[in-house]
């Protein structure tokens, strides 16, 4: 497992900048709808920068991320 996550450290140094996601793009790759997450928790394990998190975020979710690559994190942050 040490591999795996040391190769998505390296991807997300050298590619930090994240990907844009809308509304769109997240519900139709996960389901989720506006009326699904609202006053709702949601964990994303593995969040890399949070993209999803920033929709869910704006469809009402209380968002909480976590990954294992500092660099994600990183670029989480920025």
């Amino acid at each position: 497992m040490e591999a795996v996550d040391k190769g998505f450290d390296e991807r997300w140094r050298r590619y930090p900048k994240p990907q844009a996601t809308t509304a769109g793009i997240f519900e139709n790759k996960t389901g989720f709808t506006r009326e699904m997450l609202e006053g709702k928790t949601v964990l994303d394990a593995g969040c890399g920068c949070g993209r999803f998190l920033a929709v869910a975020q704006s469809m009402g979710a209380r968002v909480v991320g976590v990954d294992g690559s500092p660099n994600a994190i990183k670029a989480a942050s920025e």
